[in-house]
């Protein structure tokens, strides 16, 4: 929350945010990248930016359509092949995901939600050999099951307008 200007974090998990929700949609569609309807609840994720309108014109003119899903089928074969973070790596530059967040209204938590799930995700998806559908579903235990460990632990993501308080030991005498 924010009073007289400055920005107050409280504690919380990451998995907690919005921008969990995004990508565990995200994930879904790429889990199964054939489904029009997965892919349409991806489109309009704050990470892909797209409107209902957008979307609705998408689906009125098929040599767009056709770029996205081939877009998702590459997105989904990457992460297949390559694992998460090349998949997430290569989503950001193609979707002009860092711009689109980074032009939003609180942009740098954005952004750094996103890049802080994408580090949980790949750590999950290496450390357990996850397929898609496998990172899907243990995604999905971590955003039902939170804990607030370290890891998962709301990130600052800049701290130039942070106050600093000390604590000042002072001697009589």
């Amino acid at each position: 929350s924010t009073r007289h200007g400055l920005m107050a974090e409280l504690p919380g998990s990451v998995l907690e945010s919005p921008m969990a929700r995004d990508l565990y949609v995200i994930l879904h569609a790429l889990a199964s990248p054939s489904s029009d309807a997965l892919l349409c609840a991806a489109l309009s994720t704050i990470v892909m930016g797209r409107s209902a309108a957008d979307i609705a014109g998408l689906r009125d003119d098929d040599a767009s359509m056709e770029e996205v899903v081939s877009s998702f089928h590459d997105y989904s074969r990457i992460l297949r092949e390559k694992g998460f973070m090349t998949m997430a790596l290569s989503m950001m530059e193609n979707e002009n995901v860092r711009e689109r967040l980074l032009g939003l209204e609180y942009g740098e938590r954005h952004m750094t939600d996103f890049l802080h799930l994408c580090e949980i995700i790949h750590n999950g998806a290496e450390e357990n050999h996850l397929s898609a559908e496998g990172l899907l579903s243990w995604f999905s235990e971590r955003l039902t099951g939170i804990n607030a460990t370290d890891e998962n632990q709301i990130r600052l993501e800049s701290d130039e307008s942070a106050v600093r308080i000390i604590t000042v030991h002072k001697s009589k005498g």
